[in-house]
């Protein structure tokens, strides 16, 4: 039985919600999971942007508890949703208190070395993911951009175009350079920073990217994402397999839709370690949610109505507000 509660604010808007997966209900002799969620209007520096809104009366939230399971009808494996069981949900409130600006965020974007052919270690995908891997996965190699079929001589403006793309996907959340920072180059060994890791590939087929963690409220600020760059250019190139190929035949063409193809990752497998989970956008036509599964030659951003899978329809996830809500000015930049 998989169990999620959530918060949600006046606006339908999910304000925290965790989800807990596990082959049993907790006994009643156990003691009960604490979820606390804060209630905050704005921001600091953000006072222009409404993060809780009193739509349907102010001060007005919602808690919801919903279960998930895997039953057995007919000798098929069906979801069971919202099955009928007894839980206890205990509701306190604490008297209201000044919200500060949460710590800045300094992540280094690490293309690695093509004339050593290495890049920085991502130990956690042989530590941490359990796939099987065998422990040479953890040497990464660099970005090239011969896996797209260009040449070598434009590897640096495809990391520049890349940075940028990523940097922009942040910046049209609202979040200031004193909040979230992006560089190409390590920063010192003292700062405090996580990394994203772009280049190669793994024995999966058809594996982009993977996080070490989806990081509710960035809590931890020095972890690791990695984007599998080599495998993104065998979904693209050639015949064009997948449903949005293949690459034009013109190089800066090629080097543009190049450049989207792997901020869209980047930026993707970043946002799970900021704390965001994949989502599908909705009351639109035309989806193109970072978090979600759309066309990744099209530029991709956060958006404010989304839905997370265990949601199930009740109501919404402003990735922006998240995100928010979890990186500010409260600490100087790499601190």
């Amino acid at each position: 039985m998989d169990i999620t509660v959530a918060i949600y604010n006046g606006d339908v808007e999910a304000v925290t919600s965790i989800s807990t997966i596990g082959d049993d209900v907790a006994s009643a002799d156990e003691v009960d999971p604490y979820y606390s969620a804060q209630a905050v209007f704005t921001m600091p520096n953000h006072e222009s942007v409404i993060i809780d809104p009193d739509v349907n009366g102010l001060g007005t939230y919602y808690v919801v508890v919903n279960g998930l399971s895997i039953g057995v009808e007919g000798g098929v494996d069906q979801q069971i949703l919202n099955e009928d069981i007894p839980y206890r949900l205990t509701i306190t409130t604490s008297d209201p208190e000044p919200v500060v600006a949460p710590p800045s965020q300094l992540v280094w974007l690490s293309f690695g070395d093509d004339i050593t052919g290495t890049n920085t270690r991502a130990d956690y995908l042989y530590e941490e993911t359990d796939l099987g891997w065998s422990p040479d996965v953890v040497n990464r190699p660099p970005f090239y951009a011969a896996d797209f079929g260009l040449p070598e001589t434009m590897r640096d403006e495809l990391i520049e175009a890349i940075a940028e793309r990523i940097e922009e996907i942040y910046r049209n959340t609202g979040l200031t350079e004193d909040e979230i920072e992006f560089v190409i180059e390590r920063p010192d060994p003292h700062a405090v920073y996580s990394t994203v890791v772009i280049g190669g590939r793994t024995p999966m087929s058809g594996l982009v990217g993977i996080a070490q963690s989806i990081d509710r409220a960035n809590s931890t600020r020095d972890d690791m994402a990695t984007t599998f760059s080599e495998e993104i250019g065998l979904f693209y190139r050639g015949d064009g397999w997948m449903p949005y190929g293949p690459l034009a035949e013109d190089p800066q063409v090629r080097s543009e839709q190049v450049a989207t193809l792997v901020a869209n990752t980047a930026a993707h497998e970043l946002g799970h370690i900021l704390g965001l989970e994949h989502a599908t956008e909705v009351l639109t036509d035309e989806p193109n949610n970072l978090m979600g599964y759309n066309d990744s030659l099209e530029p991709q951003d956060l958006e404010e109505r989304n839905s997370y899978w265990y949601q199930l329809g009740l109501g919404f996830t402003n990735e922006i507000d998240l995100l928010l809500r979890a990186i500010g000015s409260g600490t100087d930049m790499g601190e």
